[in-house]
């Protein structure tokens, strides 16, 4: 499994200002987020989203009649960005209960504006992504995280 994720933003977040104290902030445009691998001390914020997803993966397979899977292959059962945001999006639960999970486990040093891993994305940047950014950002994040562990889960 990957350590880090680089995600490119489609909308760059403007007036980030990178710093502690105001007086020596520095305004800069942020284009790309630079992502960590969970860690045990995420376990509680995973266990949530780890439910929250399966719960919605169950609600859409309920539906489905094809939902029957008979593949062990870890690489046919792995689950793609585009599929993620699809059952996040089409299921019956409240999406923004679960971007709502996310961004609040991204404040826990998950999410950073620099590739050296220092400055953080703090609340008021990440209100700033777009709601396209903000979609592409938790599908990809998923897929390249949790989407395999999760999957033998259920399997």
């Amino acid at each position: 499994m990957k350590e880090t994720l680089e995600f490119k933003l489609s909308t760059p977040i403007k007036e980030v200002y990178k710093g502690n104290k105001k007086d020596n902030n520095t305004s800069i445009e942020v284009d790309t987020l630079f992502l960590k691998a969970p860690t045990y001390k995420h376990k509680d914020h995973i266990l949530k989203l780890k439910q929250a997803f399966l719960r919605r993966m169950i609600s859409l397979a309920g539906k489905s009649d094809d939902s029957k899977q008979t593949s062990t292959d870890e690489e046919d059962s792995k689950l793609d960005s585009k599929a993620i945001k699809a059952i996040l999006l089409f299921s019956e639960y409240d999406i923004s209960e679960y971007f709502k999970l996310f961004k609040d486990f991204c404040m826990l040093e998950i999410c950073f504006i620099d590739d050296k891993f220092n400055c953080e994305l703090g609340f008021r940047e990440f209100n700033k992504l777009s709601i396209e950014d903000t979609e592409n950002l938790v599908a990809l994040y998923l897929e390249n995280f949790f989407s395999v562990s999760w999957l033998r889960t259920v399997s």
